[in-house]
């Protein structure tokens, strides 16, 4: 009867093909301590020399896998790179450091960090408008907003400063025409007011004119009654009768007087007279 022999080395290849075929591929270390994947599992998509299993940017080549912020993902395909909380394309648009956690900065100044104008889509570069708030007697409060500068890219982005620019606008409008429109209405009624002044005095001058005319029709009648009169009492006289009548002698002492009145009275007496010297021819 053979003997059968046992060999170590038999053993040892065994226990390891059953190691690759139970726990899957088995990086063996070459002499240069390189591993080296020796399974036909072994994927480098992007290949750079890294396999998918533990490259850090399995997509995008990154031999070197670095990784700045240690987040695990390297930072080929990173879009932060550096950690901050800011994507590097942003940081880039506005001229910050992509490779520098600069969240807390604030390089144009007013109090808003890097990382509190990303959050609310401003510019990092560009003063936002500065808020104070001012307490009055203890009890009310109210805010004033200083615009130091306008990003237009914050106007599109932030729709309250948007809303507050076309609030203004509005308000300026409205007062602009409630201005012009007072302004109108105190012309219009300043022009009515001088209208009836302009007619005023033609009004008046009208009456005026008319009273005039009655007087100088009036004195006009008065004249030539007066001369009718002078005229009734030269007829009944012949030229001898004349010299002696005492109503051409009363006559020649009005023709004297100045006032009016006065002659008013003579000229009654006047009549009176002529009655009874015609009284007396009887």
């Amino acid at each position: 009867m053979r003997s059968s022999s046992f060999s170590p080395a038999i053993l040892v290849l065994s226990v390891l093909a059953a190691m690759i075929l139970v726990f899957g591929p088995l990086h063996i270390a070459e002499i240069t301590g390189r591993a080296v994947d020796n399974t036909k599992d072994s994927v480098d998509s992007d290949q750079d020399g890294i396999p998918d299993s533990t490259d850090n940017c399995p997509l995008i080549s990154n031999p070197k896998q670095e990784d700045l912020d240690h987040d695990g993902k390297g930072d080929a395909c990173d879009p932060d790179k550096d950690g901050d909380g800011m994507p590097d394309a942003w940081e880039l648009q506005y001229g910050l450091n992509i490779n520098k956690n600069d969240a807390a900065e604030d390089p144009d100044g007013d109090s808003a960090t890097n990382l509190e104008e990303y959050k609310r889509g401003t510019n990092p570069g560009v003063p936002d408008p500065v808020t104070l708030f001012m307490t009055i007697s203890g009890i009310m409060r109210s805010q004033v907003e200083f615009i130091t500068a306008i990003d237009v890219k914050d106007l599109l982005t932030n729709p309250i400063s948007l809303s507050m620019i076309i609030a203004v606008i509005a308000f300026i409008a409205a007062v602009g025409f409630l201005f012009y429109r007072m302004k109108h209405q105190k012309k219009k009624v300043i022009v009515q007011a001088k209208i009836p002044a302009l007619i005023g005095p033609v009004r008046r001058n009208r009456k005026e004119m008319a009273r005039d005319l009655k007087e100088r029709q009036a004195m006009m009648m008065r004249s030539e009654q007066k001369l009718m009169a002078r005229e009734s009492f030269f007829r009944p006289f012949d030229k001898s009768e004349r010299n002696e009548s005492p109503v051409l002698k009363e006559l020649e002492k009005i023709q004297g007087f100045d006032s009016e009145s006065d002659r008013e009275k003579a000229v009654e007496s006047l009549s009176n007279l002529a009655e009874e010297y015609d009284n007396s021819k009887k």
